[in-house]
């Protein structure tokens, strides 16, 4: 990426102003499908190094569960939303309050929607933002150790990419604090894409960023 500070901070306000209306509208999905307050805030930690970024759930060894989808188009590649193991248990409780021993298929289930949810208006605010035709697949959920979910996807990026934009997010209920990590990998050529469209972006896309 072009490495100028004017571009930068281009860069910054950008992606501020999608992780922020992405946030906003995740919000209220999940509101209206569990019909309870839920709050989701969200903190772009900045494009972090891969050895950094496998020690963020604890131990490249400990096991988290992650939703992957991936996105194809004008820009191709991969979007993780990763929970620690406590966070997966607050979460399960949160989705399926009631259920008495719930099937694991259905909490996988309720995961996917709840990721597809945010995943897909994260998407959809940066194709909105950007002009760019975006479309990704279902949610695939895994439990793995958190070296093992990255593997395949970093194997595919290491000898081009080294950073990854990463976002620290939380889920807010009246009795649960999710919290959790989002991951956007983009392939090295969709980076390119992206960098052209960020300098072209204007506040005709209604997100105002300029204004952050």
């Amino acid at each position: 990426m072009p490495g100028s500070s004017r571009f930068e901070e281009i860069q910054e306000k950008v992606w501020k102003a999608i992780v922020k209306k992405g946030s906003e509208d995740t919000s209220q999905a999940l509101q209206s499908l569990l019909n309870k307050p839920i709050q989701m805030t969200s903190a772009i930690m900045g494009f972090l190094p891969i050895s950094k970024i496998l020690f963020l759930t604890g131990e490249p060894d400990r096991v988290v569960t992650c939703a992957r989808l991936v996105f194809s188009g004008d820009i191709e590649g991969h979007m993780f939303l990763i929970l620690p193991l406590k966070s997966w248990e607050e979460c399960k409780n949160l989705l399926l309050k009631g259920i008495e021993q719930p099937a694991p298929e259905l909490e996988i289930s309720a995961f996917a929607e709840m990721a597809n949810i945010a995943c897909s208006f994260f998407v959809s605010t940066l194709a909105n933002m950007t002009g760019l035709t975006i479309h990704f697949t279902p949610p695939e959920v895994l439990t793995e150790m958190a070296a093992a979910v990255f593997e395949e996807t970093l194997i595919q990026l290491s000898s081009e990419t080294q950073e990854l934009l990463t976002i620290e997010t939380t889920f807010f209920s009246q009795d649960s604090e999710i919290k959790g990590f989002f991951f956007f990998i983009p392939f090295p050529s969709s980076i390119k894409v992206m960098t052209q469209r960020f300098l072209q972006t204007t506040p005709s896309s209604g997100l105002n960023w300029r204004a952050e």
